[in-house]
């Protein structure tokens, strides 16, 4: 707005609506609702995240297989981060832990994954296999079973999904002349 100052834009109609709508309420009795709290994290959420205790094959060398798209990481990581106290900078944490490096994955890693659509984009993302075993993990502690999805894809490539191959540059290589069919649970070329 081009207005500044206490006085200028009095006598603009949308201050004069905004103060009838606001004069209504309160001679209603509404009041504005309160800020909405997170929840404070506590020593049993640290204890229910952590998954340090659980090994899967593959993990030392960052080749465990993966049975979950990418949509599907994007799916679990945006329901866990509204579902739980923790924050994205402590996801990224623990996700880090996962990759054989144990690097810490930055918010902004975590975002940028998080903003591609489709289920192979985002695959040579250091996220999507950190979130994987993370997830794959805690999976295995609270005891759940595994999805119809899941068990689909297993059955169709029991050594999991073939990721991406990346040089140096980020560059992707695919062999010359093949072309990726992509289905629901598969990822084929011909």
């Amino acid at each position: 707005m081009s207005y500044h100052g206490q006085w200028q834009g009095v006598d603009n109609g949308v201050m004069e609506a905004a103060y009838k709508f606001f004069k209504k309420r309160d001679l209603a009795g509404v009041k504005p609702a309160p800020a909405s709290k997170k929840r404070k994290r506590t020593d049993e959420d640290d204890e229910e995240f952590d998954v340090s205790g659980i090994h899967l094959d593959g993990e030392d060398e960052g080749d465990v297989p993966i049975y979950d798209t990418c949509q599907d990481m994007r799916t679990k990581i945006n329901a866990h981060l509204r579902n739980s106290s923790m924050s994205m900078a402590e996801l990224g944490r623990r996700m880090g832990a996962m990759l054989p490096e144990s690097k810490k994955l930055s918010g902004a890693q975590i975002t940028s994954f998080l903003q591609k659509k489709g289920p192979y984009s985002g695959a040579e993302s250091g996220v999507y296999y950190a979130s994987y075993v993370f997830f794959e993990k805690l999976r295995i502690k609270k005891g759940g079973k595994e999805s119809k999805k899941r068990l689909e894809v297993k059955d169709a490539h029991p050594k999991g999904w073939d990721r991406p191959y990346f040089d140096n540059a980020g560059r992707t290589h695919i062999v010359p002349g093949e072309k990726a069919l992509v289905s629901r649970v598969s990822m084929t070329f011909i």
